[in-house]
């Protein structure tokens, strides 16, 4: 995963099946040729068949790409049988800071979306959007982290009330939660850990946003939901953004504690516009 502010994490071991989609329609037995303009990478039409009849998908081939690494994260003392030992870390950002930042793996392709399903492990990335336009109801706006100081651009919304152990924490600042497949459990920054009950030990946690139309999202976790190759851990981290050294925002990364209970992950990076669970029949789960 592209370095984001020296921030560690702590890494899961889930093994992922990837797929590339391109424009995504039914057909009646033609396939389509490139989108006007061919973006970089276009190849060739290829038919895919799937549960619901035929789907027509561009394949993806990439041209040379810089992928970048990091002497800080490396496979826990003991696993070197695990395919987590040798894995690369190909992370899922897309927009930087910078080019003070190593580039992005998804900053050097035409990937407009990408969504994880967390129930077959499968990870998609496509060319088009695969939130509808029309879908509000579930469906949050990101907010960009890179106005604290972050390196990069997170997928990231704004927390409206933040519950730990079954009671609301009060704050004045205002607490963003980022949504990181990357991270097993929670991580959170030091000042918002220390000055909660997250600091007492932490049994369940809960998150509730809003969506687009208004409606309320929730997500949670806790120590009697999380089972299996489910792990709920809590801990602080050092942010070293600007904006959260300075008291201004509270950051939580949840990791996949609070996302295997949701199904799915769904990303329009480009629109800026995030959903967990209603994956799409015909976009991101064929």
């Amino acid at each position: 995963r592209p370095p984001a502010g020296r921030i560690s994490r702590t890494c899961p071991r889930t093994r992922w099946d990837a797929r590339f989609d391109g424009e995504v329609v039914d057909v009646t037995g033609e396939t389509v040729g490139p989108p006007v303009g061919p973006p970089a990478g276009w190849s060739e039409t290829s038919k895919v068949t799937s549960g619901n009849k035929l789907a027509t998908k561009q394949r993806f081939t990439f041209p040379e790409v810089l992928l970048g690494v990091t002497s800080e994260v490396t496979a826990k003392e003991g696993s070197s049988g695990s395919p987590a030992s040798y894995a690369p870390f190909v992370g899922l950002v897309k927009e930087r800071a910078g080019d003070w930042i190593r580039p992005t793996f998804l900053g050097q392709t035409d990937v407009t979306s990408f969504s994880l399903d967390f129930t077959t492990d499968t990870l998609v990335l496509s060319r088009r959007e695969q939130i509808p336009r029309e879908s509000r109801g579930g469906t949050m706006s990101m907010v960009d982290l890179r106005l604290l100081g972050s390196p990069v651009f997170h997928y990231a919304v704004a927390v409206e009330e933040l519950w730990i152990n079954g009671s609301r924490h009060k704050t004045d600042v205002p607490i963003y939660v980022v949504f990181d497949s990357g991270t097993t459990g929670m991580l959170v920054d030091r000042d918002l850990f220390y000055g909660s009950d997250l600091a007492l030990g932490t049994f369940e946690c809960h998150m509730k946003m809003r969506a687009e139309d208004g409606s309320r999202v929730q997500i949670g976790s806790s120590l009697r939901t999380c089972t299996s190759r489910c792990l709920f851990l809590t801990l602080p981290i050092d942010v070293p953004w600007d904006g959260v050294r300075q008291g201004k925002a509270h950051v939580i990364f949840a990791g996949l504690a609070f996302m295997f209970n949701q199904g799915s992950l769904t990303v329009d990076a480009d629109a800026r516009r995030v959903r967990l669970g209603g994956g799409f029949k015909g976009a991101a789960f064929l």
